[in-house]
Order: C-alpha cells, then structure tokens, then sequence
C-alpha cells in the first residue's frame, strides 16, 4: 500500500522549489494531512497542475501555511543586534544625511520589523527611514501590519524601551503609531522575481533564521539576489546559524567580536582578461555587458521612492 508521503511526492518537490524550504519530516506530514482535507483531488500530478493554476492560488497558499515556519520575537539575538547597533547602524546614522531604507525578508508576523524600527528611533534615525517587511505568507503578514503583540514576543525588549515605544491595547503590547508609520509590508517569495528594490540600494537587508530552511542551491541563489539589491557598502545580516561557506564576489565578510556581517563591495574585481595568442591582452568587457543589461530588466521589481511614499512599482 502507499504511503501518504510516497503518494504526494510530486507535490512536495514543487512546495520545495516553490518556497525553497527542505522539507523535513515533520512538515511533510503536515502536509500530507493539509492536502488530504482538501478533499478528493485526484492525482498528486493532477494537484501540482492545480496549484500552478490561477484558480489553484488559495490552495497553494493553504499548503504553503502548512509548511511555513513563523516563530519569532522581538529583539531575537540581542548579542547580534548589539553588534550590529554597535558596527554598522549607529555609524550608519551618523554619517547618512539621508532616511534609511531597511528590508527585513521573512519578517514573519513583524517582530523583527519592530525591532529594526526601535533600534532606528534608537539611534535618531532620520524620521523619513523606512522598514520593508516581506513574507510568503499573507495570514503572517496580516498579523504583521498591526505590529501587535502578546506581551511573552517582548520578553527580550530592554524594560526602558518597552515602555517607551510600545502601549497595552486588548491585552497585546502595540507599537507607538510614530514607528508603525514607517513601516510597510508585501507579499514576496525569495524564490521569485522581481525582487523589491530601493532606488540606489538598500542600506541593509536582515533574512536571519529564514535560510536555514531553504536547500543549498535556494540558499546561494536568495543570497545572490539579496546582494544584488544592497546600496554600495550596504549590509546583509544572516543569522548566527547561517555563515556563508562561500562568500559571493560581491560581498565581504565584516566580522565583529560576537558577530558577522556582509558587506557589499563597489564592485566585485573583474578577473584578468587571459594574454592572447600574439602575446598581447584581451580587451575588457564592455561595462555595458550582460550585467548591465540583466539590472535593466530582470531586476525591475518595486522600487523606493526618495519622497518617502515607499515602495512602487518601477517602470
């Protein structure tokens, strides 16, 4: 007799590449409980058809509820925030005559968007900065619009800035509307294009405990993408659990007593052209190459406008 998870296996080899996630054990069986309440769907090529399908979205959402991960709270990994507060935000703050423009990818229900916005205020952010926070999953993003939460998600928050920059509200701890204002949410899958963007780059981009779930290839590939969306000198913070065994050419590692960042370089070195045949040099490629053309059109996505109205279409 077949098994559950031998019998929808097609079905989880199209949740993995779809979300990138290698799926334990645990989430298989959820899944295969999630797919069999859906009723009689027939094959389980006949359901991955289905999900492709416009009409399959809401399906495709309820399995990807079924496997998604949205544990969290506020000041997660205060050694690494202190770090990160210490080397790259308050000199960041202190030299940018400009707002910030912060994108927390896998925000989850919006715990690590409140932090990021209580370490800006913090540290006197420019009030114009801005936190993006994105998510595959809408339920996690409807809770994360109202930044609301039960008062256990704040146990990490320093007792000073729980009472200044949060308020009781129907027995959750709410953050105060200045902060809530400069905060703003999509849904985006890091397995998909486009990807948001900032005019100029963002200035740093937290994914912490969200890689660890994803199989090596989805996890060099986001790593890429997200690089690929930094401003000059920007930053990507990946948890403690998520080094980086191959550091991208267009990052360099900035490591800190208790912590570790990633900084994106000017532009990564272009490898020597190799001597020609009459001894003589290659000419250099065309700086207005592949490269050049692939940020011109794959990479249109959302796009930050300066005015401070957030994140829009690009054209």
């Amino acid at each position: 007799m077949t098994s559950p998870s031998e019998r929808w296996a097609p079905v989880h080899a199209f949740l993995s590449a779809h979300t990138g996630m290698a799926l334990s054990v645990a989430q298989r069986r959820r899944l295969d409980a999630r797919l069999e309440a859906l009723g009689p769907p027939g094959s389980a090529e006949q359901v991955v058809a289905h999900l492709r399908t416009e009409g399959g979205a809401a399906d495709l959402a309820r399995l990807v509820g079924a496997v998604a991960v949205h544990t969290s709270e506020l000041f997660r990994d205060d050694v690494q925030l202190a770090a990160f507060r210490e080397h790259v935000l308050s000199p960041r703050v202190q030299r940018s005559k400009r707002p910030l423009r912060i994108w927390s990818a896998g925000c989850a229900a919006g715990e690590e968007v409140a932090t990021l916005l209580v370490l800006l205020a913090q540290e006197g952010a420019d009030p114009g900065s801005r936190v993006l926070g994105t998510d595959i999953s809408e339920p996690a993003l409807a809770r994360a619009r109202a930044l609301s939460f039960p008062s256990d998600a704040l146990r990490r928050v320093p007792e000073a800035l729980h009472t200044r920059y949060f308020e009781p509200r129907a027995g959750r701890q709410v953050l105060v509307e200045a902060l809530r204002t400069q905060a703003e949410f999509r849904c985006h899958n890091l397995m998909e294009t486009p990807y948001p963007e900032a005019d100029g780059g963002f200035d740093v981009i937290f994914c912490r405990n969200v890689l660890i779930y994803f199989t090596p290839e989805a996890f060099q590939r986001t790593v890429r993408s997200l690089s690929e969306r930094l401003a000059p000198g920007g930053v990507l913070v990946l948890s403690a659990t998520e080094p980086l065994l191959q550091v991208p050419p267009e990052l360099r590692l900035l490591p800190c007593e208790q912590a570790f960042f990633y900084v994106r370089v000017e532009a990564p070195a272009e490898p020597a052209p190799p001597p020609r045949r009459d001894g003589r040099t290659a000419p250099a490629a065309s700086p207005g190459g592949s490269a050049r053309r692939w940020s011109s059109t794959a990479a249109r996505g959302t796009r930050w406008t300066p005015a401070g109205r957030g994140w829009c279409p690009s054209s």
